[in-house]
Order: structure tokens, then sequence, then C-alpha cells
């Protein structure tokens, strides 16, 4: 192939011909059958010296690519609009596209014979093993307010680094992300990447990303576009709600759900689904194993993978919570065993922490230890305290002071504490038998 062959090709949900000695590309995009006729968007960008441009773009309009008039009157306009270059043939070029694209769109996508190829190793099948499959779209979904979305950005970042954030979550593949924004903003999810990367002690990696307004449907050319230009292997949609925008004119609840995931088809590459479960499922939290998304229970159909999100807040640190990560339905394996893992906010803004989950008997050995402590300095002080007092005493050995304060509010609740003493009347103390002979001790 010679350096002035106009090369033909498919660029996400379009085509363009490119001649590199001329550094020009025609495309056309938003393709669209009409009366029998095709039609689309084409723009034609070149770096012809002399030539007037706007920004680069030659020309750009609706086009007929079905029709031999429209081109031969497109190439008239184009030969005048580069004097100099009078022997370029732009009716080739034209013809060139125009063959192409109306040859594919009519094939549609090739047979082929499938049974005897290899079947696939565990790294063809996932891109982080077990959360999210590879090359099929999949999704996770849990209450407001529950993490999913930095559950989800985590996950992202090992598959952009190699990296595991998540405890049992393993990246087997890496490449580049794009983060579809219907949430949030852009400052938003670059705080977050930075508040991921210090929790695991790495630089702060760099991901594509889009705020994104209209429905995926509408946007899925553009982004099947950006994603072959930009060698994308992994979506991110946060979240499904706003991505699918409003039902149709019969409000249809599953038209804007098939809607989403037919754009999601024609982009093509491993996506994860962000998404939320209903007031009716969020009741039932606790009562069944796998709850469903909001809305149409396509959600879970089209998805290859699903995952349900169950949070709930430490009892003895409010910055902690413990997230538990329930498959609800697989294609092409058995539904995995659930996944734990704590996730710790710093307050102010700092690291975000993902940790294995601590078993039982470790949280219990915490509890003990606290309520030891409390009742150590309540006895050795021989007076009223106050939970800020008795916090404030035990925080340099490593008690931290909303553990302390929940401890004191239990032990009051189970009689351990004698709660109202001291001269404000919201102090606690031990019951008189338990105070201690005034000797000093450890907390002295």
């Amino acid at each position: 192939m010679t350096e002035d062959t106009w090369l033909f090709e498919r660029i996400g949900l379009g085509y363009h011909v490119t001649k590199k000695s001329l550094q020009t590309e025609i495309r056309v995009t938003r393709l669209k059958r009409s009366s029998g006729e095709l039609h689309g968007e084409i723009r034609v960008n070149v770096n012809m010296e002399g030539v007037k441009t706007v920004d680069g773009v030659l020309h750009l309009a609706r086009f007929n690519m079905s029709s031999t008039t429209s081109r031969e009157r497109l190439a008239k306009t184009l030969t005048a609009r580069t004097p100099g270059f009078e022997k370029f043939d732009w009716f080739y070029a034209l013809e060139r596209l125009c063959q192409g694209v109306m040859k594919s769109e009519s094939e549609g996508q090739p047979y082929l014979e499938v049974g005897q190829s290899g079947g696939g190793s565990s790294e063809e099948l996932y891109l982080v093993e077990p959360l999210i499959p590879a090359n099929v779209p999949s999704i996770i979904y849990a209450e407001g307010g529950s993490g999913k979305s930095v559950f989800a950005l985590a996950n992202a970042l090992s598959i952009k680094t190699g990296w595991q954030y998540v405890p049992g979550f393993l990246p087997v593949e890496t490449g580049e992300v794009l983060y579809l924004d219907w949430e949030t903003d852009a400052n938003v999810i670059n705080h977050r990447i930075q508040r991921i990367s210090q929790g695991v002690g790495q630089a702060a990696p760099r991901i594509f990303y889009r705020r994104c307004i209209r429905p995926l449907y509408e946007e899925a050319e553009d982004i099947a576009g950006q994603v072959a230009e930009r060698g994308v292997k992994f979506l991110v949609i946060d979240s499904a709600g706003m991505a699918m925008g409003g039902a149709g004119e019969r409000g249809d609840a599953n038209e804007n759900t098939l809607r989403m995931f037919d754009a999601i088809r024609h982009i093509n590459i491993s996506t994860q689904i962000i998404d939320h479960v209903s007031k009716q499922e969020a009741r039932l939290k606790g009562k069944v194993r796998g709850r469903l998304p909001y809305g149409s229970i396509y959600k879970v159909n089209l998805s290859r993978s699903a995952w349900e999100i169950r949070t709930e807040v430490d009892d003895e640190d409010e910055d902690r919570i413990k997230a538990t990560f329930i498959h609800v339905k697989a294609n092409d394996s058995k539904l995995h065993d659930d996944i734990t893992v704590d996730i710790e906010w710093t307050p102010g803004g700092g690291p975000i922490k993902f940790m294995e989950a601590e078993n039982a008997a470790a949280v219990q050995i915490e509890k003990d230890a606290i309520r030891e402590a409390v009742i150590e300095v309540l006895a050795e002080k021989s007076r009223p305290m106050s939970r800020t007092a008795v916090s404030d005493i035990l925080e340099p050995y490593g008690y931290k002071k909303n553990s302390v304060w929940r401890t004191i509010k239990r032990m009051v609740d189970d009689k351990i504490l004698v709660n109202g003493g001291g001269p404000s009347g919201h102090e606690v103390s031990l019951p008189p038998t338990e105070v201690d002979n005034g000797q000093d001790g450890l907390f002295a």
C-alpha cells in the first residue's frame, strides 16, 4: 500500500478515509437511513498550504452517501476551496468513502465459525477477577451513599495501573479507562482518584473522563469514536438512571434500559454500570440474599454479571464502612462467594483505604480492650468523667475518640457504667463497688 492510497477504516460508529501524503481526512458520522437512502454528517479535515479552513476543517455538512449527484457537487465545492491542488481527485476520495460505508452498513457483522477455538483462560475472561468480565457489560448496585462509585473508581484504577486497590478483586489485564459521569464533575473524580491512590501509597494515575448530560444512546457515536482513537479498554457508567434518559412516549420502563444496552453494545468494550436499588428493595435489606437494581429487570438480564453491594457503618468507627459484595447473576460461571471489604474514610479529605474485612473475633477483642481501658481510667480517677475527658486520656494510647464514645454509650446501656454524675449531670462513673483505691495506674 503506497502513501498516496486512500485508507478506509471504521472509527467507532462512523467511518473515514485518510491520505497521509496530504494529511487529509474525510470522516462521516451520525449515519441514518431515510427513504431508502443513507445520510450522515461529513467532515473534511485538511492540512494544505494556502487553503483556508476553520480550525483545520475545510467542510462540515449533512451528506447523502447514496447519491452520485451529491458526490459530484461536493467534489466541485472542495476543488474550488483548494486552489493550487486542482489535480487532487476529490470525487475519487468521496467515492472511496461512500462505497466503503454503504458496503459495511449493508453487510453488518461477519458470519464466523465457532466451536474449535480455545476456550479462554481466566486472564481472557476478566479484567478484574471476579468482578469485571472482559468485553461485556456488568453492573454493581447499592443504596445511595454506600460508596459504590468509589469502589468502581478504585477497580478502574486497578485496570489502568495493574495495582490491586481493593482486596479480593485482582486486576488481570491493564488498559486505558474512560469514566462517563452523569452524577458529579471532574473535580470530584479527580479528588477521589488522589485520595484512593494515597490509600495504597501510589502516585495518582490519569484516566479519561467525560461529564455527560444527554442519555448514553445520544452520546454513543462520539464515545465510540473516542474509545477507538484512544484505545480505551474499560468504560464506567455512573450511573444508570441518568445514562438511560427519560422513558419513551408510552412510559415503558424497559425502553430506555434497552436503549442504554444497545449503545453499550455499539461501543463494544468492557463496561461496568453503577446503579441504585429502589426504596422497596432497600426495605428488604437483610431479608433476601440478592435484591435488584431500580427499574427494569433487563438491567440484570442484559448484564453478564451483577453484584449487589451492602454496607454498614462500623460500630466502633463511623469513618469505617464494611461492604459486602453479593454475586446475584453470572452467565458463564457459578455465583461467587460473598466478598467483604472494609473501607476507611479519613476525615478532612485524606486517604481512602480499602482493607480486608476484620473477622468477628478480632473485632470483639478490640471492643473488649476499649471497654477495659475505659474501666481502668474511671477506676484510677475515682470520680465521674465526661466522655470527652475519657477519650482525651485514651487517644494517645491509640484508642479512637469515636470508638471510645460508642463504647461508653453501650456500657451505660448495659448498666456497666452509671450515667448522670458530676457537676454537669452528663458524666459517667463506675458503680461504687468498682471504684479504685486511689493507687496510680496505667492512665494516671
